[in-house]
């Protein structure tokens, strides 16, 4: 699953507006294993704050904003300990506060790679960070990832925003030769390729609406797929909560 929060909330762990008591219900009650979080505005001190908090109940690899962690940025991939073994777990980070890759143990000697992101909104940055990661994953050529998800902050296709309109053509160029090169395929549109979109991000009056968060995956995963959900998270954030279900090979 993947979700923008758009922030951590209130800074006291045990006040109501902090965000990741949200998560941790959220975990349970929609039955996620594995979280990609966006905006997370956390600091190591605050991952060890809401991991003690929550009894250990989950484990957050992250990835800060380098200059104003707390304020702006950060992606992070939760795992929930009650669904994952996350003993042999292990995070790269790539782009800091952008880009972070973790590998875990799914079932028996099953094995996924994820990596989860948050790409800039501006065009010419967003087309550099596809960049920075095809260069990053041409010399890591082992680390390819078996899901890619998050906030991409740009779409593939005009009919993936309303209004319907293309994106910078160079930011779409760089994502496609990625995306290429990593064989991973959008993975809600290979599923349901005559669907209309659903709509992860809205403006606040409703009127301009976007496709901007996704899930990626490699082909022998996307046969797998199943009960593809865009929801409301219940959290104060402008993105909603896409949910898809998937089965390693080893899986019964």
């Amino acid at each position: 699953a993947t979700l923008n929060v758009k922030g951590y909330g209130n800074s006291d762990i045990f006040h109501p507006k902090n965000k990741w008591n949200h998560i941790n219900t959220l975990l349970t009650k929609e039955k996620i294993a594995i979280l990609a979080v966006q905006e997370t505005h956390m600091t190591p001190e605050r991952v060890a704050d809401v991991e003690s908090h929550l009894k250990r109940r989950v484990r957050i690899f992250m990835s800060a904003d380098p200059d104003t962690p707390t304020a702006r940025g950060g992606v992070a991939v939760v795992l929930n300990t009650q669904k994952v073994d996350t003993r042999e777990a292990t995070a790269t980070e790539i782009v800091p506060g952008r880009a972070i890759l973790v590998k875990v143990k799914t079932y028996k000697e099953d094995w996924l790679q994820i990596l989860a992101i948050y790409a800039p909104n501006a065009p010419a940055e967003n087309e550099q960070f596809w960049d920075k990661l095809d260069e990053w994953f041409e010399g890591n050529t082992n680390n390819k990832p078996d899901i890619m998800l998050g906030d991409f902050n740009m779409v593939e296709d005009a009919s993936d925003r309303m209004p319907a309109h293309a994106d910078h053509p160079a930011a779409t160029l760089a994502f496609e030769d990625l995306k290429g090169k990593l064989e991973i395929y959008d993975s809600w549109r290979t599923t349901y390729p005559d669907k209309s979109p659903t709509f992860t991000f809205h403006q606040p009056n409703y009127q301009v609406k976007s496709r901007l968060d996704r899930i990626y995956m490699k082909k022998e995963l996307i046969i797998t797929a199943r009960e593809w959900q865009t929801k409301a998270s219940g959290l104060e954030t402008d993105h909603a909560l896409v949910t898809v279900k998937v089965t390693t090979p080893a899986a019964p």
